[in-house]
């Protein structure tokens, strides 16, 4: 989670699309799903894998779109996301019970500390962090800690609470509106286009979001009868 999400994300951000990062993004309910239900935490039903097939559909579509001009990699990029999503999926899945039996701050403070000791090792090894890479400006400074305290510690913190309290898929299915905000943001200031392919594709990804997470209310009563 902490070690191999933020390197293949980060990694597949240099070759892909804001756009596109964020609807592959959004497939990460879906992988949960089929995650959970290979390890019988979630029962994956004819609803469910339907859900699975229709956002396959939506990211194929958005997916291929030619944004050859401003991301030859493109594909590339999209694997690493791929693989950053399956990362995030799996501590899903498998991190539920510990946070209920240890504590949110806990679990989210050690597996993290692993995880960031694991990258720095990394990239020792792989690359030249005392370098200059860390030589920013007050204003690089700034934004190291904009991107860092909403988008990571609160977030994080947040995400552990709601995995305390509902299913993997049922968490996992926020992460809807990350490409709404991501494509419109992505416009704005990156100034990449907002095309037809990529509204339906989202359109259709969205749509299977809510479909896996769909109860009717009578089976409900019937579960928590049972």
């Amino acid at each position: 989670m902490f070690a191999a999400f933020p390197f293949f994300m980060a990694r597949a951000l240099e070759d892909t699309t804001a756009a596109r990062g964020a609807l592959l993004f959004a497939t990460m309910p879906l992988i949960t799903i089929c995650l959970a239900s290979i390890a019988r935490i979630e029962k994956l039903t004819a609803q469910k894998l339907f859900a699975v097939l229709l956002a396959i559909s939506g990211t194929a579509i958005s997916l291929g779109e030619n944004v050859d001009e401003i991301a030859p990699q493109a594909l590339r990029g999209d694997v690493f996301m791929f693989l950053g999503m399956l990362s995030v999926s799996l501590f899903n899945v498998f991190s539920g019970k510990y946070l209920i039996r240890y504590g949110n701050l806990p679990v989210m403070t050690y597996t993290m500390f692993v995880g960031v000791l694991i990258l720095f090792l990394l990239a020792l090894i792989f690359g030249s962090p005392f370098s200059g890479s860390l030589r920013f400006d007050a204003w690089g400074w700034v934004m190291v800690f904009v991107l860092a305290a909403p988008g990571g510690a609160l977030m994080i913190f947040a995400w552990g609470q709601a995995l305390q309290r509902i299913t993997p898929t049922q968490a996992t299915i926020t992460v809807g509106l990350n490409p709404v905000t991501a494509i419109l943001l992505a416009s704005w200031l990156l100034n990449e286009p907002i095309t037809i392919r990529v509204l339906v594709g989202f359109a259709l990804v969205f749509s299977a979001i809510l479909l896996a997470s769909y109860r009717r209310r009578n089976s409900t009563s019937v579960n928590l009868a049972t």
